[in-house]
């Protein structure tokens, strides 16, 4: 359980620091590209940051914790790293959930123009979705659901990466990589690689 929420911490600050960086993105290409070509590529820039920040350092802790569950010291969930990164998004989800209310003024209907702060990373998007020009009963309800459904992206993003690194997987091998002989020898050269920084933690 200390485990479990020692990820959960971990995503929850990597999913922090990937929308200040999308927030600061977005707000330095909107201010040098006004109109749909800045939101567009604003929208693109953070996603990618989102997406790079959450899986890469889901995969780096599911290659760890796939060592630890090698020598039977940490127990096999292929899922942790996704209910880490669901429960790292909970103010997010609460605040997708008081989005979704605001359209039937359960919740007060400025809400939806503050909603960028908890989702940032999709601040284009949602005045795509959700313009402040109009009223809640204008708004598409199907927007508002678009909207909300974002907040599961990191999680999903996470999950996936924990997974991949739990079993050794790498995409980015694979795709350099693409014959066996080959794959072989990098194998080869990340084993050469291990032994000698094993051996240089030995003699320090």
């Amino acid at each position: 359980m200390k485990h479990f929420w020692k990820l959960t911490f971990k995503m929850f600050r990597n999913l922090l620091v990937a929308k200040v960086f999308g927030f600061v993105l977005s707000a330095t290409i909107m201010v040098a590209l006004d109109g749909m070509i800045g939101s567009l590529i604003t929208q693109i820039c953070a996603f990618l940051i989102l997406v790079v920040v959450m899986f890469t350092s889901a995969w780096e802790q599911g290659s760890k914790d796939g060592n630890m569950i090698s020598i039977n010291k940490l127990k096999n969930d292929c899922l942790l790293g996704f209910k880490a990164a669901m429960v790292a998004s909970v103010f997010e989800f609460v605040a997708a959930i008081c989005l979704i209310l605001s359209k039937f003024d359960i919740v007060t209907e400025t809400f939806t123009r503050f909603y960028g702060i908890f989702n940032s990373t999709f601040v284009p998007l949602h005045q795509a979705l959700l313009p402040n020009t109009l009223t809640a009963a204008e708004h598409s309800l199907v927007g508002y659901v678009i909207a909300a459904l974002t907040v599961l992206i990191a999680p999903i993003c996470a999950g996936f990466g924990y997974r991949l690194g739990l079993y050794q997987v790498n995409i980015s091998d694979t795709l350099l990589y693409t014959t066996p002989e080959a794959r072989k020898r990098h194998e080869q050269r990340l084993k050469e690689k291990h032994s000698k920084r094993s051996k240089r933690k030995m003699f320090r």
